[in-house]
């Protein structure tokens, strides 16, 4: 009896510490699935296992909600080549677009909460809800994921034209009546429209001196500049990275507080107007990635982890560095909600502007 006693005690003994290396050996390997513990992209297989069971296999609905061949198309179809050349996940990339963003937003907060549905949020979306044109609750009605990318805005000109230098532009600008100048604008209330307004304002002590054609695209004002129709236009460098490429247009000032590392010798706007407000810098033209409220947290967690693995990518990494792009940073959770908060904030004391 006291050696199957003994025995009996052994085998508790030795179920126990098994037990104990199965929470040991499940802590890391949950550990080992997520991109900010490891700090890297995860692998196929990483991915694979937080994949939650009931996800299926269906596409997930990239919502681009401006036109294809701007910024936000072009961000997302790189997402959606790796997911599925690197992660064999099926990405598709749909442009929806219209209300400055807001009608692609909508369709992604508006889809099944089943995960199958991500957009983006960026400062042209939550200004149109500071003037009261979308209806959103930021802490209910939006599941948020990470910050995609960070861009730049710039000053673009045809290369040949008579406004090729900041200093032309600046002379044809105070030296003419107030609406010579066009400066062509994608839409309105958003960064780049308070950027127009101030830098017309530390110009020419006038917000209204510069004539703003809208187009409803980047991609419009580019061309209306190429042809000769307009003098200018305020948008990132990836709307127009062929044109650059090409030799088209150029920027002669990026709207920024500091030179932008893609382009070191191009000059800032804060270089020649020190007291204007950069807002045009990175950190406004921040694109936070989201998806529909109500997915639940393992769901929310996979879409966090697998377009974050696919930005810290090599070839997404060289795509951003050749565009002007910042993908460098992937805030989530808490600090994520924080930082949407500040920013927020930010851009209704920029909303003031447009009064």
């Amino acid at each position: 009896m006291a050696k199957m006693n003994k025995e009996g005690n052994l085998m508790k003994k030795f179920f126990s510490v098994l037990l104990a290396l199965l929470l040991v050996f499940g802590a890391t390997t949950a550990m080992a699935t997520s991109v900010e513990e490891l700090g890297r992209a995860l692998t196929k297989e990483e991915l694979e296992s937080i994949r939650p069971a009931n996800f299926g296999n269906k596409a997930i609905s990239y919502i681009a909600p401006y036109s294809a061949g701007g910024a936000a198309d072009l961000v997302g179809r790189k997402l959606a080549a790796i997911a599925g050349e690197k992660y064999g996940v099926n990405v598709v990339v749909e442009n929806v677009v219209g209300g400055s963003g807001t009608v692609g937003l909508m369709t992604v907060l508006t889809a099944r909460p089943d995960g199958h549905t991500v957009g983006i949020i960026n400062a042209a979306m939550l200004g149109m809800k500071i003037q009261g044109n979308l209806d959103l609750d930021l802490d209910t009605g939006i599941t948020l994921l990470t910050k995609e990318v960070e861009d730049v805005l710039g000053i673009f000109v045809k290369a040949d034209g008579d406004v090729n230098t900041w200093e032309k532009f600046a002379d044809k600008v105070k030296n003419n009546p107030a609406g010579t100048v066009q400066m062509g604008l994608a839409g309105t209330y958003s960064a780049n429209h308070a950027s127009v307004l101030e830098i017309a304002e530390h110009l020419t002590g006038d917000k209204n001196a510069f004539n703003i054609p809208i187009y409803g695209g980047a991609a419009r004002s580019i061309q209306e500049i190429i042809g000769g129709f307009c003098d200018a236009t305020i948008c990132k460098p990836a709307d127009c990275i062929n044109q650059l490429i090409n030799g088209e247009v150029v920027c002669i000032a990026y709207v920024a507080e500091n030179r932008v590392p893609a382009f070191p010798d191009v000059p800032t706007v804060k270089e020649f107007l020190p007291d204007a407000k950069m807002w045009g810098d990175p950190f406004y033209l921040a694109t936070y990635l989201v998806t529909t409220p109500g997915v639940d947290e393992a769901t929310a967690n996979y879409l966090t982890q697998l377009f974050i693995s696919c930005a810290m990518d090599e070839e997404f990494q060289q795509m951003a560095n050749e565009s002007g792009f910042i993908a460098q940073d992937f805030p989530t959770g808490d600090g994520l909600k924080e930082i949407i908060g500040g920013f927020y904030n930010d851009l209704i004391a920029m909303n003031g502007i447009f009064e």
